[in-house]
Formats: structure tokens, sequence, C-alpha cells
């Protein structure tokens, strides 16, 4: 069996955990500031669910009314803030 064939096998029989890299670092957090007219992001780590360090510190203001456009290569995070300021990560 190959590694594929195990992962589904362990997810049916509820056995799947996904590994932390980091452990210490999943509860790491900066200052999200929500307010009416604006978002204020202050030292806020991007971390994957695995642990996996994206960016360390990440600042961002953003005033109600302004347009802000995120712009990098593949795989550089973009995406990753978006789901921190979600609340899915």
């Amino acid at each position: 069996m190959d590694e594929v064939d195990t992962v589904i096998n362990d997810i049916e029989n509820e056995k799947f955990d996904r590994a932390l890299i980091h452990p210490e670092k999943v509860a790491q957090k900066g200052i999200i500031d929500y307010k009416s007219d604006r978002l204020k992001l202050i030292n806020v780590p991007i971390i994957a669910p695995n642990g996996e360090t994206i960016v360390n510190e990440f600042n961002l203001e953003l005033e109600q009314g302004h347009h802000c456009f995120v712009d990098g290569p593949n795989g550089s995070g973009k995406t990753s803030v978006f789901r921190v300021l979600s609340e899915l990560w």
C-alpha cells in the first residue's frame, strides 16, 4: 500500500492526524484590531495549521473605503493572510 492509500484509509477510519511541525508556534498571536472604520494588524504571525511559519510578523492598516491590492508569486502567503483574517487559521 502506498502513502496515499494509507492516508485515505486513515481518514476513512477517522485516524488521520496532521503532524505539527512547530506546535509551540501555533499559540503565537499578534493584535487584530477590527473597528468600524479600519482594520489593523500588528505583529500578527501567519502560521499554517501544521505550525509552519509563513510570515513572522505581518502588519497592515486599512481604512474603510480604501482599496488594497495583494500581489506576489505563488506560495508567498497571499491566501494565508486572508485565512487568518477570516479566522480559518
